[in-house]
Protein backbone atom coordinates (compact mmCIF):
# COMPACT_ATOMS: atom_id res chain seq x y z
CA UNK A 1 0.00 0.00 0.00
CA UNK A 2 2.62 2.31 -1.33
CA UNK A 3 3.26 5.49 -3.91
CA UNK A 4 6.20 5.12 -6.49
CA UNK A 5 7.01 7.75 -4.62
CA UNK A 6 6.97 6.57 -1.27
CA UNK A 7 8.82 3.36 -2.68
CA UNK A 8 12.03 5.47 -3.84
CA UNK A 9 12.21 7.57 -0.76
CA UNK A 10 12.34 4.26 1.20
CA UNK A 11 14.84 2.36 -0.61
CA UNK A 12 17.16 5.99 -0.98
CA UNK A 13 16.78 5.81 3.03
CA UNK A 14 18.04 2.19 3.57
CA UNK A 15 19.87 1.49 0.29
CA UNK A 16 21.57 5.35 -0.61
CA UNK A 17 24.77 3.40 -2.51
CA UNK A 18 23.08 0.21 -3.04
CA UNK A 19 22.51 0.24 -7.41
CA UNK A 20 18.88 0.77 -8.14
CA UNK A 21 19.09 0.90 -12.10
CA UNK A 22 21.76 -0.13 -14.53
CA UNK A 23 22.40 -1.69 -18.34
CA UNK A 24 25.59 -2.51 -19.70
CA UNK A 25 26.64 1.04 -20.32
CA UNK A 26 25.62 3.32 -16.80
CA UNK A 27 24.20 2.85 -13.52
CA UNK A 28 22.23 4.74 -11.11
CA UNK A 29 22.43 4.53 -6.67
CA UNK A 30 18.82 4.87 -5.01
CA UNK A 31 20.23 7.86 -3.71
CA UNK A 32 20.90 9.26 -7.61
CA UNK A 33 17.76 7.80 -8.63
CA UNK A 34 16.02 9.82 -5.71
CA UNK A 35 17.70 12.88 -6.65
CA UNK A 36 16.47 12.66 -10.34
CA UNK A 37 13.40 11.61 -9.75
CA UNK A 38 12.53 14.41 -7.09
CA UNK A 39 13.83 16.86 -9.87
CA UNK A 40 11.41 15.57 -12.12
CA UNK A 41 8.39 15.95 -10.11
CA UNK A 42 9.10 19.76 -9.38
CA UNK A 43 10.51 20.36 -13.26
CA UNK A 44 7.33 18.21 -14.03
CA UNK A 45 4.75 20.27 -11.58
CA UNK A 46 6.35 23.90 -12.81
CA UNK A 47 5.04 23.06 -16.37
CA UNK A 48 1.32 22.49 -14.64
CA UNK A 49 1.64 18.36 -15.22
CA UNK A 50 -0.65 17.90 -12.07
CA UNK A 51 -4.21 15.98 -11.05
CA UNK A 52 -6.42 15.14 -13.90
CA UNK A 53 -3.95 16.06 -16.76
CA UNK A 54 -2.83 13.76 -19.12
CA UNK A 55 0.42 12.98 -20.65
CA UNK A 56 1.66 11.16 -23.46
CA UNK A 57 4.97 10.01 -23.12
CA UNK A 58 6.39 8.46 -26.13
CA UNK A 59 9.47 6.89 -24.79
CA UNK A 60 12.52 4.48 -26.29
CA UNK A 61 13.34 1.59 -24.36
CA UNK A 62 15.56 3.13 -22.03
CA UNK A 63 17.52 3.91 -18.86
CA UNK A 64 15.91 7.22 -18.10
CA UNK A 65 12.60 6.25 -19.15
CA UNK A 66 11.29 5.14 -15.74
CA UNK A 67 12.35 8.05 -13.99
CA UNK A 68 10.43 10.29 -16.69
CA UNK A 69 7.04 7.97 -16.13
CA UNK A 70 7.05 7.76 -12.45
CA UNK A 71 8.02 11.17 -12.22
CA UNK A 72 4.93 11.90 -14.42
CA UNK A 73 2.54 9.58 -12.19
CA UNK A 74 3.99 11.37 -9.04
CA UNK A 75 2.37 14.37 -9.94
CA UNK A 76 -1.06 12.87 -10.09
CA UNK A 77 -1.37 12.79 -13.57
CA UNK A 78 -2.68 10.07 -15.85
CA UNK A 79 0.18 8.83 -18.10
CA UNK A 80 -0.54 7.03 -21.58
CA UNK A 81 2.31 5.41 -22.89
CA UNK A 82 2.39 5.41 -26.35
CA UNK A 83 5.61 3.52 -28.85
CA UNK A 84 8.20 6.45 -29.80
CA UNK A 85 8.69 4.79 -33.14
CA UNK A 86 4.92 5.89 -33.99
CA UNK A 87 2.86 8.75 -34.26
CA UNK A 88 0.60 9.48 -31.66
CA UNK A 89 -1.93 10.95 -33.42
CA UNK A 90 -2.00 7.75 -35.80
CA UNK A 91 -1.78 5.76 -32.04
CA UNK A 92 -4.81 7.15 -30.69
CA UNK A 93 -6.96 7.04 -33.45
CA UNK A 94 -6.73 2.67 -33.68
CA UNK A 95 -7.55 3.27 -30.44
CA UNK A 96 -11.13 3.19 -29.04
CA UNK A 97 -11.02 5.27 -26.22
CA UNK A 98 -11.35 9.46 -27.03
CA UNK A 99 -8.39 10.32 -25.24
CA UNK A 100 -6.66 14.29 -25.90
CA UNK A 101 -3.27 14.19 -23.97
CA UNK A 102 -2.29 18.03 -22.21
CA UNK A 103 1.21 17.26 -22.62
CA UNK A 104 3.75 14.90 -24.66
CA UNK A 105 6.73 13.73 -23.66
CA UNK A 106 9.35 12.62 -25.99
CA UNK A 107 12.98 11.60 -25.95
CA UNK A 108 15.14 13.02 -28.82
CA UNK A 109 18.20 10.83 -30.68
CA UNK A 110 20.24 13.57 -28.60
CA UNK A 111 19.02 12.40 -25.41
CA UNK A 112 17.47 15.52 -24.55
CA UNK A 113 14.07 15.04 -23.00
CA UNK A 114 11.30 17.69 -24.68
CA UNK A 115 8.00 18.47 -22.98
CA UNK A 116 5.50 19.98 -24.87
CA UNK A 117 2.15 21.10 -23.60
CA UNK A 118 -1.20 21.76 -25.66
CA UNK A 119 -0.72 25.24 -25.34
CA UNK A 120 2.84 25.16 -26.72
CA UNK A 121 5.18 25.06 -23.71
CA UNK A 122 8.25 23.87 -24.38
CA UNK A 123 11.11 22.20 -21.80
CA UNK A 124 13.90 20.64 -22.58
CA UNK A 125 15.65 18.69 -20.15
CA UNK A 126 18.15 15.89 -19.32
CA UNK A 127 18.74 13.58 -16.74
CA UNK A 128 22.26 15.37 -15.51
CA UNK A 129 20.39 18.29 -14.67
CA UNK A 130 18.54 16.78 -11.74
CA UNK A 131 21.90 14.60 -10.48
CA UNK A 132 23.88 18.35 -9.76
CA UNK A 133 22.17 18.75 -6.89
CA UNK A 134 23.62 18.24 -3.36
CA UNK A 135 20.67 18.75 -0.92
CA UNK A 136 18.02 16.36 -1.91
CA UNK A 137 14.58 18.10 -3.38
CA UNK A 138 11.73 17.37 -1.63
CA UNK A 139 7.99 16.90 -3.07
CA UNK A 140 5.73 15.74 -0.38
CA UNK A 141 2.30 14.29 -2.13
CA UNK A 142 -0.48 13.33 -1.55
CA UNK A 143 -1.52 10.99 -4.14
CA UNK A 144 -3.50 8.12 -3.33
CA UNK A 145 -1.78 4.65 -4.28
CA UNK A 146 -5.21 3.20 -5.87
CA UNK A 147 -6.24 6.01 -7.49
CA UNK A 148 -5.68 5.45 -11.67
CA UNK A 149 -2.39 6.04 -12.76
CA UNK A 150 -1.96 4.81 -15.79
CA UNK A 151 -3.59 4.26 -19.29
CA UNK A 152 -2.76 0.85 -20.69
CA UNK A 153 -4.06 -0.35 -23.88
CA UNK A 154 -5.25 -4.08 -24.42
CA UNK A 155 -3.74 -5.57 -27.58
CA UNK A 156 -6.79 -5.29 -29.91
CA UNK A 157 -7.15 -8.54 -30.24
CA UNK A 158 -10.91 -8.16 -30.75
CA UNK A 159 -10.82 -5.04 -32.47
CA UNK A 160 -9.35 -1.83 -31.77
CA UNK A 161 -7.23 -1.84 -28.52
CA UNK A 162 -9.00 -0.89 -25.85
CA UNK A 163 -8.10 1.67 -22.62
CA UNK A 164 -7.47 0.12 -19.32
CA UNK A 165 -6.65 2.32 -16.10
CA UNK A 166 -4.09 0.71 -13.73
CA UNK A 167 -3.48 2.26 -10.35
CA UNK A 168 0.08 2.16 -8.57
CA UNK A 169 -0.57 -0.12 -6.07
CA UNK A 170 -1.58 -2.67 -9.15
CA UNK A 171 1.95 -1.31 -10.59
CA UNK A 172 3.81 -2.03 -7.95
CA UNK A 173 1.96 -5.45 -6.84
CA UNK A 174 2.63 -6.93 -10.36
CA UNK A 175 6.25 -5.89 -10.36
CA UNK A 176 6.74 -7.50 -6.61
CA UNK A 177 5.28 -10.71 -7.80
CA UNK A 178 7.15 -10.86 -11.25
Amino acid sequence: NKTIYAYFQENCQKYPQKTAFLNEEESYTWQESFRMYSYLIQKFKNCGIGKGKTVTIATPRHLDSPFVIFAAVATQAYIMLCDSNREIGDFLKNCAATIAPAYVIRRNLFGKWILESKDGQLLSFDKRDGLDFTEMVTAPLTCDEKEGSYIFFTSGSTGKSKAALVTQYALLNNLKFM
